[in-house]
């Protein structure tokens, strides 16, 4: 049983390797595609599908993808009612849903946020809806530093002090 639990985990755990090698370098892209298009998302979504360890609800994966949008819209101070897909619902259908809905953020958006942005805000949310630790989404700037920190260079310089004050003194 415990070596069937471990071969899940390791299972889990290259998926996840491989979905952030994978979705990192797709965000690049995104400056080619229209900021009311979710063409970067829905390729996430085809890339959660392959290789993600068990199989995965479309629905589900993209109302996670909603949730991410609703999060961003709202830390940026943008108001836009956005609906969930009804749980259940087909594929495609659900696609044409959620195509609607990211339009729908983009306009409310304006200039206020990026397509990147947009997009970066709703494969997070995708791949939060996993609850699964080892499954995330980077940035390519996030990306970078892992490589880097891969690699062994160093991610960060300063020799890492925090003064703080006490009696009218930094120690």
């Amino acid at each position: 049983m415990a070596m069937k639990v471990l071969g899940a985990g390791l299972r889990r755990a290259v998926a996840a390797i491989v979905m952030v090698v994978v979705l990192a370098p797709l965000a690049v892209a995104q400056g080619t595609s229209s900021g009311s298009e979710p063409t970067l998302v829905f390729e996430a979504l085809r890339i959660l599908q392959v290789n993600y360890v068990d199989q995965i609800d479309p629905a589900k994966v993209l109302n996670g993808g909603v949730e991410g949008l609703r999060s961003q819209l709202q830390t940026s101070g943008v108001n836009a009612a956005i609906g969930a897909i009804p749980p259940g619902t087909a594929e495609a259908d659900a696609r044409g849903m959620f195509a609607d809905r990211y339009a729908t953020a983009a306009a409310a958006a304006g200039t206020t946020l990026t397509p990147a942005q947009l997009a970066y805000a709703a494969i997070r949310g995708m791949t939060e809806s996993f609850k699964d630790s080892h499954t995330g989404f980077l940035t390519p700037e996030q990306n970078a530093e892992r490589r880097s920190r891969q690699r062994g260079q160093a991610g960060f310089t300063g020799v890492g002090v925090i003064l703080m004050p006490k009696d009218d003194k930094f120690f």
